[in-house]
């Protein structure tokens, strides 16, 4: 039986790599039987393309991954080659897929993919570079979300969905630990909603994001 094959999703390069190792163990797949592909690059190049195709035909005996970074800033034309790579690819042979945007992917890879998300703890927020913006939002959650939105480049789905993923995880996270009514519970409702609307009806990042703040 074939090894699941996942992408790993994070807004961060270092919550990535963590996602990663954390399959790897489960895998049982130990150094040496780990192979890394286009983790300098903005997306796989084509000779990777073929190194994987051409190793992927092979036979493994011992649980081994290949780690295959970037296919969100792949052609679909390279996507789709992956994909039939994945699908034909040996027993004990585990694909690894780390991206920042789910959106960039093909729904085609995602529906066939196991998907793992990985966010920030509480505490790995509260001691980051965002601790400023958390705060903010925290002393009043409808400007601090507002800026925090606002000073996303582009408002592109690829990066809108990210910060709400990370606001609505540290939000929660917040209220459970406090055990409390807190003013964040309309906004992170609002959040939920608007992020609803930019993935499953691709409404217009922009006018879901009105939602929130109207």
């Amino acid at each position: 039986m074939s090894m699941l094959s996942y992408i790993v999703l994070a807004q961060h390069k270092a919550l990535l790599q963590k996602g990663v190792d954390v399959l790897l163990h489960e895998s049982g797949v130990i150094q040496g039987h780990i192979y890394t592909f286009a983790q300098q690059t903005p997306q796989p190049p084509i000779e990777e393309i073929r190194r994987i195709k051409i190793m992927a035909s092979s036979q493994f005996e011992q649980p081994t991954a290949f780690v295959v970074w970037n296919i969100d800033g792949a052609s679909e034309l390279t996507q789709n080659t992956l994909l039939k790579i994945v699908e034909e690819h040996p027993d004990n042979l585990l694909f690894i897929f780390p991206v920042t945007s789910e959106v960039s992917v093909l729904p085609t890879i995602v529906s066939r993919l196991a998907i793992k998300r990985m966010a920030p703890s509480y505490e790995e927020l509260a001691d980051s570079t965002y601790a400023q913006v958390w705060q903010k939002i925290l002393e009043n959650p409808h400007s601090g979300l507002a800026s925090t939105l606002i000073g996303v480049d582009n408002k592109k789905t690829e990066d809108i969905v990210p910060v709400i993923h990370d606001f609505l995880h540290y939000g929660y996270q917040y209220i459970n630990k406090q055990q409390t009514a807190s003013p964040m519970i309309p906004y992170l409702t609002k959040a939920l909603y608007a992020l609803r609307l930019i993935t499953e009806q691709n409404m217009d990042p922009e006018l879901a994001l009105n939602s929130i703040f109207l």
